[in-house]
């Protein structure tokens, strides 16, 4: 089982693979999208600091350990690239050892 932490904190298994553990830093979106007009409630961690990883399909269980800020709509995507990387340094920060 993998666990990611995150300015909240999720846990999971990749690939169903049992004794697999690992706590893996993340940050987690949970909302609709607004600013693509979604109105589907998702949710998106981004594991910091890996690429290696393959979590899509993947069952994962999330303990969110901090709030960051409400869902909101950008004016396009470069305020919302620049909003996601403020994100991942609070999350950094936040989940700093």
């Amino acid at each position: 089982m993998r666990e990611l932490r995150g300015a909240r904190r999720a846990v999971g298994r990749p690939g169903g693979r049992p004794g697999q553990e690992e706590i893996l830093p993340a940050a987690i979106s949970v909302g609709t999208n607004p600013t693509f007009d979604g109105v589907e409630r998702r949710v998106e961690a981004y594991v910091l600091d890996r690429t290696d990883l393959d979590l899509y399909d993947q069952t994962v269980v999330l303990e969110f350990t901090a709030h960051l800020r409400p869902t909101q709509r950008f004016d396009g995507i470069e305020p919302l690239i620049a909003q996601m990387n403020e994100d991942v340094a609070r999350s950094r920060d936040i989940l700093k050892p």
